[in-house]
C-alpha cells in the first residue's frame, strides 16, 4: 500500500488515498466525487442550465490517467515511512 497525493498547485487542497496501485487511487477518487455530485446540471434564474462545479470536478478526474491529471493537480506517491508536510491554512 502507498499513499497517493493528489496536489492541488500546492494551494493545502488535495485528496490523499491509500491505496495498492496508481488506478486503485484514481478509481477511489473519482468513486468519492461522484458521491459529491447531488445534481448534474443546475438552472439559472434566465433558464439556462448549467454543470454543478461538483460535477465538472468529477468529469475532469473522470479523464485523467497517470500521464495527464486534472489541471494544477499534481502528484506525489508516499512510502511506509516518509512523511508529507503541508501547510495548513
Amino acid at each position: 500500500m502507498k499513499l497517493y497525493c493528489f496536489d492541488y498547485n500546492n494551494y493545502g487542497e488535495f485528496y490523499l488515498v491509500m491505496a495498492s496501485s496508481f488506478d486503485e487511487a484514481l478509481v477511489s477518487v473519482r468513486k468519492y466525487l461522484l458521491g459529491e455530485v447531488k445534481h448534474k446540471t443546475l438552472t439559472s434564474i434566465d433558464g439556462s442550465r448549467h454543470k454543478t462545479c461538483r460535477y465538472e470536478e468529477y468529469l475532469k478526474w473522470k479523464k485523467a490517467t497517470v500521464d495527464e491529471l486534472p489541471e494544477g493537480f499534481s502528484l506525489r506517491i508516499l512510502n511506509k515511512g516518509e512523511v508529507f508536510c503541508g501547510e495548513w491554512a
